[in-house]
């Protein structure tokens, strides 16, 4: 923080990690009025000392046109501070990283998404280029995908989904060049609700054709329907990365069908497992 005061007005951008200290530091100790950076992130060593909430409202005080948010290390209960996201003003990368006991805490007591998370897709979702989300529960993929119209890079892992959206428009032109989606078995709840609806894991591959690059893992509705009826949509002619291990439900003959064997689709590298 003192180095940033001597040297802010010579600086065009500042990039510190876990900007919690340096943000209280600014905030209480130095006459800042505006914290010069594109890129916060949070990851409490002492939750109960430094709150996520006391971090977002400095950060909106002194960096509210931040663009690049990375929230690390949260709980449960955090999902009123997260919606305060939603007040900066030029989000456009999103990383969220929940630690939860998923068979601790009954679905009804987890607003996480509906209320932490959702308000920042309905905000922001036009502007976001990049969304990484982990251990989020009832997360709708669904709403998801229609808000975040020129997402480039989407990255789920472990999520338990809501199947409340399943019904939606992606854009014509949706930018998607990344999609990782990594799901597994979460004590009391079970795989099989660990993985996105069939129709929206469908639409999100139809309407991907820019993508150059998936990984799917562990997922139980990645099956040969879901993936040759996106097919006939998508050619997937950008495909230059594809790696799918533990999706026991879909066959080796559909994936030949639709990328492995057809001549216009530049697939270089590839792991199957």
């Amino acid at each position: 923080a003192e180095i940033y005061t001597l040297r802010k007005s010579h600086w065009k951008l500042f990039r510190v990690d876990r900007t919690f200290d340096v943000l209280m530091a600014c905030l209480n100790d130095h006459d800042i009025v505006n914290f010069k950076t594109d890129y916060l992130s949070y990851l409490p060593d002492v939750p109960s000392e430094n709150s996520l909430e006391t971090y977002v409202q400095a950060a909106l005080c002194l960096a509210q046109s931040a663009t690049d948010i990375n929230l690390w290390d949260l709980n449960g209960n955090d999902a009123e501070a997260i919606s305060q996201l939603q007040h900066f003003t030029k989000i456009t990368s999103l990383t969220v990283d929940i630690r939860q006991q998923f068979d601790m805490l009954p679905a009804t007591e987890d607003f996480v998404f509906d209320k932490g998370l959702s308000p920042i897709f309905w905000n922001h979702g036009r502007s976001l280029t990049f969304v990484m989300l982990t251990f989020v529960r009832n997360l709708d993929l669904g709403m998801l995908v229609s808000q975040c119209a020129v997402m480039e890079s989407l990255k789920l892992q472990y999520n338990v989904y809501s199947n409340a959206t399943t019904n939606f428009q992606v854009e014509e032109k949706w930018p998607l060049k990344t999609l990782v989606l990594l799901c597994c078995a979460h004590p009391g709840v079970g795989a099989v609700f660990n993985s996105p609806e069939h129709d929206v894991l469908r639409r999100i591959l139809a309407h991907a054709h820019n993508l150059e690059k998936m990984v799917i893992s562990q997922c139980s509705t990645f099956v040969d329907k879901v993936l040759l009826d996106a097919a006939v949509s998508n050619s997937f002619q950008k495909l230059n990365d594809l790696m799918i291990t533990n999706c026991r439900f879909i066959s080796m003959q559909a994936l030949e069908e639709s990328i492995l064997m057809k001549d216009d689709v530049p697939v270089e590298n590839v792991i199957i497992i």
